[in-house]
């Protein structure tokens, strides 16, 4: 059982294994584990140093649920000082009160804007904020069918908006059904769609596997680590091949730990990887992201 503020992903790189230790590892399934000898990096292709701050970011938020408050809370935990969030929502939706104290928000601004979220000029007048996400939240005053409907009609105005500025504009979107939830992701593959299914799956695997659970904990309580996706050009130069122990070795730097990547394409699709051969070469661009866990505490 492990005590508060501990974490099973804390990295120690000059931890030596004991007796009666575990390791967890990142399988496609359940294959044996092969473990081998120390692996050769290239420290000449790291990036920048560890203590290079993250610039702020702004996020976007479009309606309002019951999660929004936690949200708030989650976001000011991991974000670099000086970011904001937008949210944006109708006249009368949100009580502010139900906001968390500025003064409890150390890293973020909450900038509160009534409008007509469903117009397209005040959508578009929204992007000109240049946010680095936005998030469609499912309103919790509607039936389920009801803001689902209303999420997809913002999904359909922001993708058609981001087609005509020629941006990419990263999609949050929250569904309360699983149909809808699908229908969401064929409109567009690279918008990321989140519903009830991903509870259910997590019961799954601790049904199936109890010793799950202390990990699955970890990475959803508030003091436990947590999965990020961060540039690769944070850990990596770009435009040169590298393998993933350098990778790896660089996120250590950082006392975090690697477990994949995004790579994009000109099109502005993408291909996620997770658990790579650590061998084989690979080329990064500058909009390519690296997959890590690590502390809830890094920035």
């Amino acid at each position: 059982m492990l005590g508060v503020g501990q974490s099973l992903f804390t990295h120690k790189p000059n931890y030596v294994l004991q007796p009666g230790d575990q390791l967890i590892w990142i399988a496609e399934d359940d294959d044996p584990l092969k473990l081998q000898g120390c692996a050769a990096t290239d420290s000449g292709s790291f990036s920048h140093e560890p203590d290079v701050p993250e610039d702020p970011h702004t996020i976007l938020v479009l309606g309002g649920s019951d999660i929004l408050h936690q949200f708030l809370i989650e976001d000011d935990m991991f974000a670099p000082s000086g970011s904001k969030v937008i949210i944006a929502t109708e006249p009368g939706r949100i009580d502010p009160a139900h906001l968390p104290e500025p003064t409890a928000l150390k890293n973020i601004n909450v900038d509160l804007r009534e409008c007509s979220i469903l117009k397209r000029k005040v959508l578009e007048k929204l992007v000109e904020e240049e946010p680095s996400c936005i998030v469609l939240m499912a309103d919790t005053e509607l039936d389920t069918e009801e803001a689902d409907a209303r999420t997809l009609m913002l999904q359909l105005l922001l993708t058609d908006i981001a087609k005509e500025i020629g941006a990419e504009l990263p999609l949050i979107i929250e569904m309360n059904t699983r149909r809808n939830q699908l229908l969401s992701q064929r409109m567009r593959a690279t918008d990321f769609v989140i519903g009830s299914s991903i509870t259910a799956k997590m019961m799954a695997q601790i049904s199936e596997h109890r010793s799950k659970k202390d990990i699955l904990n970890d990475l959803i309580s508030y003091d436990g680590s947590a999965i990020y996706m961060k540039p690769v050009t944070r850990y990596i130069k770009t435009n040169t091949p590298v393998d993933y122990y350098t990778l790896g070795a660089s996120a250590a730097r950082y006392n975090e730990i690697a477990i994949g990547y995004k790579k994009s394409d000109e099109n502005g699709s993408f291909n996620i990887v997770l658990n790579p051969h650590g061998r084989e070469k690979m080329t990064f661009g500058d909009h390519d992201d690296l997959i890590l866990i690590a502390d809830g505490s890094v920035n």
